[in-house]
């Protein structure tokens, strides 16, 4: 391994330069443990994690295990389920009500699962009780 590359991730790291050779030596071996003593691009992730660095898979990870927690999931039950479809059927006429309404399910949504008594939350024209 080249010892500037060792030096730049010894310095980014806070390790000592002998430290960051003698980890690179142990890569070097848990390489050649797994028959990829050669490879130098598979020396270098091992030396790399054992750095700390996160590598290229640890970020592509990271990066989806974001994105998965920003997807919006909505859990109701059936009969909310249900008025709900009325409510679309009957009284949604454009895109913008029908965003509207979707953005106030959203948010009541962050409580839980959502019920007939979270109905009144989202619909901000209700039926009268005689209808429901």
């Amino acid at each position: 391994m080249p010892s500037g590359y060792v030096k730049k991730l010894a310095d980014k790291k806070g390790v000592s330069i002998d430290k960051a050779e003698e980890r690179w030596d142990n890569a070097k071996k848990a390489a050649e443990q797994q028959g990829q003593g050669d490879n130098y691009a598979y020396v270098t992730q091992v030396f790399k994690s054992m750095m700390g660095e996160k590598g290229a898979l640890e970020r592509i990870e990271a990066r989806l295990t974001a994105q998965a927690e920003s997807i919006d999931t909505i859990t109701m039950d059936v009969p909310f389920l249900m008025r709900l479809m009325e409510k679309c059927r009957e009284d949604i006429k454009t895109d913008i009500e029908l965003h509207e309404l979707l953005e106030r399910v959203i948010t009541a949504s962050k409580g839980g699962t959502l019920t007939m008594d979270d109905y009144l939350k989202v619909d901000t024209d209700p039926p009268s009780t005689d209808e429901y």
